[in-house]
């Protein structure tokens, strides 16, 4: 009985050991995987993986360019505006008190719903779908509280499909539909 133990816990622990090798190899694969998506392929290039730009909203950016869209909740301004800018993306401002309080960029966005309690806190909420665009395209819908302070209750990923909040089951709660287009 003792010498079973003894051969079951050996292959246990080579069990072990190739899961983590394989987990390793996985691991370096996925990051070279990675990497290659930052090589400069142009003709003549150097082939030294490069990190993309890095766009950021500081708090008191203007944005200049038309707004898109616009809704007063209270003492929130929602916005959206196309950034005439170098990247002709879309720009959620959301503004307490005349002061920026969260923005995010993206190619599309959209706000839905806006002003319901969609937490069950009381307070308006409103939900910010943000698609990034690309061939490699990813959409997110985050969820913000409209209080006396802003209160970011989380993002949905909803990587190649839409993220849709809608009532189901008709009981007065929104539930998460994601789509997939795979």
């Amino acid at each position: 009985m003792v010498r079973r133990a003894l051969v079951s816990t050996d292959r246990l622990m080579k069990v072990r050991a190739i899961a983590r090798s394989a987990l390793a190899t996985a691991v370096v694969a996925a990051a070279a995987a990675f990497l290659a998506t930052r090589i400069d392929k142009r003709p003549g290039a150097d082939s030294t993986p490069v990190a993309r730009p890095i766009r950021v909203l500081p708090p008191d950016t203007v944005i200049d360019g038309p707004v898109e869209v616009e809704h007063r909740v209270g003492e929130w301004l929602l916005r959206i505006v196309i950034d005439t800018g170098e990247y002709d993306d879309r720009v959620a401002e959301v503004f307490h008190l005349g002061r920026r309080a969260w923005a995010v960029r993206g190619a599309n966005i959209r706000f839905d719903p806006v002003g319901r309690d969609i937490t069950g806190d009381r307070t308006p909420d409103v939900v910010v779908h943000v698609f990034s665009g690309g061939m490699h395209c990813c959409t997110q819908a985050t969820v913000l509280g409209l209080a006396d302070t802003l209160q970011i209750f989380g993002t949905i990923n909803g990587a190649h499909g839409d993220v849709e909040l809608v009532d189901v089951d008709g009981d007065g709660v929104f539930e998460i539909r994601v789509g997939d287009w795979r």
